[in-house]
């Protein structure tokens, strides 16, 4: 597994067995909490506008 720099990327094996999360599964959870906060975001500056 490589990120975009060609650099290796490793999990530790203590967060594999914690959580039993794949790359997969780890870049889906980044984009969700991501997109949560650009929605918590975007209703913060609709209710300051009112």
């Amino acid at each position: 597994m490589s990120d975009l720099s060609g650099k290796k990327v490793e999990f530790p094996e203590f967060y594999k067995q914690t959580y039993g999360l794949s790359y997969a599964d780890e870049i889906a959870t980044l984009k969700y909490g991501y997109a949560m906060l650009t929605i918590a975001s975007q209703m913060e500056k609709l209710v300051q506008q009112k």
